[in-house]
């Protein structure tokens, strides 16, 4: 059995509750505008005691007939995993849910009696640090059903677009220019912003021929600069860049200057010979 004490850890436990989702939302719709617990007891026995539920309600006054509620809720485990609309779902499928809570690991999208999670990573391909940029509570979005078991259904956002590594793959190769911003720098190198939220780094080693001291004095946020692919692994979602693999080498151009000077230096000689 778990206390729930306000909307907000309603969300956060609920999938430790095992409650129906819908019935869930209607409870929550009618604690954020406030009810007698009269009204909160008839709408516990429409929305769960005839699925299977065994609800208690314990509230305090406030404001003369509005009170705020402690929800205490344990639910009959095989009604919820027998609802014959999780028995329809299999992975792979593609449905539309409604949000219905986020937190820092994920989205819980909810339909009918099911909910299910979407995880941080499975939101989107690029690096998700904060679910809420990409939902709201009550918005609909379509989801990839990716995994099945007696405890919970793990969905996906992100499988229902195209892998942005595919795509990169398509257009470029080792050995290739790419151009791009730079989206960030640190202390060990820069960071170019790729398509589909792609991080391509060029390591400090790579800016420059010279050494480098302080990667501003090269390149700086928000420039559209050219880098060389010089390493390509899509399937390890890997991509080294380098600036100084399209710039001349001075030390070969010494080299150079050297030859030619010693070629100089043996032709006067021979002539004064």
């Amino acid at each position: 059995m778990v206390i729930l004490k306000s909307p907000e850890e309603i969300r956060r436990i609920r999938k430790s509750c095992k409650l129906a989702a819908s019935a869930l939302n209607k409870i929550l719709e009618n604690i954020k505008e406030g009810i007698t617990t009269l009204e909160l007891d008839r709408i516990a026995e429409d929305y769960i005691i005839k699925h299977g539920a065994k609800p208690a309600f314990k509230g305090y006054g406030k404001d003369g007939n509005k009170f705020q509620h402690s929800i205490c809720v344990s639910v009959n485990e095989e009604v919820v995993h027998g609802i014959p609309g999780k028995r329809r779902l299999k992975e792979g499928d593609i449905v539309e849910w409604v949000v219905s809570g986020i937190l820092s690991y994920g989205l819980f999208v909810t339909f009918d009696w099911l909910e299910g999670l979407v995880h941080v990573s499975e939101i989107d391909w690029g690096h998700v640090t904060d679910p809420s940029k990409f939902a709201k509570v009550w918005m609909k979005v379509k989801v990839k059903v990716i995994g099945l078991d007696s405890e919970k259904i793990s969905l996906s956002i992100k499988r229902l677009k195209e892998n942005p590594w595919d795509t990169l793959a398509k257009k470029y190769k080792l050995n290739d220019s790419i151009t791009a911003p730079i989206s960030r720098i640190s202390k060990f190198g820069a960071f170019m912003d790729l398509e589909g939220w792609i991080q391509g780094l060029i390591h400090l080693s790579e800016i420059s021929h010279w050494v480098v001291k302080d990667i501003r004095e090269y390149v700086k946020v928000g420039e559209e600069i050219t880098a060389k692919i010089i390493n390509f692994e899509p399937t390890k979602k890997r991509i080294g860049l380098s600036l100084k693999a399209l710039q001349e080498d001075p030390k070969s151009n010494k080299k150079t200057e050297d030859k030619i000077i010693e070629k100089i230096d043996s032709i006067i000689s021979l002539k004064k010979k």
